[in-house]
């Protein structure tokens, strides 16, 4: 019988250690295989390490460990599409170059650029395979997705691909890198070595992309206002669920409204219940002007598995969260929120806005579970609503 239990945690193990739980059924088969026996092995052994000489003991302490390890279940981290990356130990950052159409390497502590491999077209986003230290990249307007080798520097591959490749992520459960085709409104798989394995078609304008650790794939349509689910652990792509972003509208032309667009990036907390998405409402009700009819905003998704839905009452508008004050006591107006990301900790947001140049910062520490029907009470006026700061004038990083 021990013989049987031990095979079950050792199998189960081997599973587990090579591809985790990624939330599908042969997953969750193999987490309560490897962590219910876990617990009796773990007693038996001690029961019989108190019983026998250390001699003895020392012939179980494999299956002991073994049976101490199961209750550690390796997952990996989500990855979110993106424009800047660190590297598989975190000391360089990649950087796609858009329509300089080169990918940069450079020294994280210093800042100093190491390597610039030209590619030519638009790189729009990179993606790397920590393992093989492979960068896929996607060049925008050639409709190609470029792989460079980061150990020569060199072009490994390249393929072409249907009209304007824009998001990639690297997928290591099952070893391919997902893009996303903007103007052929497809998904691809697609591997350095044998190109495009598999094109699904999705609802249109698909664009930001971000892989959670249980083989959920989060993917923004950039021009529709509206978020698709899939479930990347099968050996098809099947779409789980689409969210339709909030439209909102009001008689006075200076309150931040309209229908969501421009939906490029993803941001994914750290325990992977929250997903930010920056873009920018546009109003068409009112006449044509740049105050009245774009308006800055971060919308924030629920990610509990199944109930999937955007938690559209949490959205940052400009005026109420989106909210820096100046020396005037005037709203600092800001445009053209880009890309997100969270703090290691989860504790803050940082949201880049390309069009007034800021680095934007959300303070969470103080804010209710992002589902809670708790009313906050009222802040003071004048009051900074969980903006913390905005900082300007980056300096251009120096060259080696």
């Amino acid at each position: 019988m021990i013989e049987i239990v031990l095979a079950l945690l050792v199998l189960s193990g081997i599973y587990l250690a090579f591809f985790g739980n990624r939330g599908n059924v042969l997953g969750q088969l193999a987490y309560w295989l490897h962590l219910l026996p876990a617990l009796p092995v773990s007693i038996l052994v001690f029961h019989h390490a108190k019983r026998y000489s250390m001699v003895k003991v020392a012939a179980w302490i494999f299956p002991f460990l073994l049976a101490l390890v199961a209750l550690m279940v390796p997952a990996y981290a989500s990855v979110e599409s993106g424009s800047l990356i660190l590297n598989k130990d975190g000391t360089k950052l990649i950087s796609a170059n858009f329509d300089a159409g080169s990918v940069s390497v450079l020294e994280r502590s210093s800042n100093l650029l190491l390597h610039e491999i030209t590619v030519g077209g638009e790189v729009r986003r990179v993606a790397l395979d920590g393992q093989r230290n492979v960068v896929g990249l996607t060049d925008y307007t050639g409709d190609r997705v470029v792989f460079v080798d980061l150990k020569t520097n060199k072009v490994l591959s390249e393929f072409k691909t249907d009209y304007r490749p824009f998001g990639i992520v690297y997928d290591k459960a099952n070893d391919v890198y997902w893009v996303s085709l903007f103007e052929a409104h497809k998904l691809i798989a697609i591997d350095p070595n044998r190109g495009v394995l598999q094109a699904v078609e999705s609802e249109e304008t698909p664009r930001g992309l971000a892989l959670l650790n249980d083989g959920r794939l989060i993917v923004t349509h950039a021009m529709v206002g509206k978020v698709s689910i899939w479930d990347t652990a099968g050996a098809k792509l099947k779409l789980l669920k689409i969210i339709a972003l909030a439209e909102t509208q009001d008689s006075d032309e200076a309150v931040s409204q309209g229908v969501p667009r421009i939906l490029d990036d993803i941001a994914v907390s750290p325990d992977e219940k929250e997903a930010w998405l920056p873009h920018v409402l546009w109003n068409f009700d009112h006449p044509f002007q740049f105050q009245s009819t774009v308006f800055p905003s971060v919308s924030l998704l629920s990610l509990e598995r199944g109930q999937e839905k955007e938690v559209a009452e949490r959205r940052k508008h400009l005026f109420k969260q989106i909210n820096i004050v100046d020396t005037n006591n005037r709203t600092r107006i800001v445009s053209n929120p880009h890309d997100a990301e969270f703090s290691e900790d989860g504790k803050k947001v940082y949201v880049t806005l390309a069009g007034s140049e800021d680095l934007m910062v959300f303070d969470l520490t103080r804010r209710t579970a992002l589902t809670s029907k708790k009313k906050r009470r009222a802040r003071r006026k004048g009051k900074l609503n969980q903006v913390g700061k905005s900082y300007t004038n980056f300096p251009p990083y120096p060259r080696r």
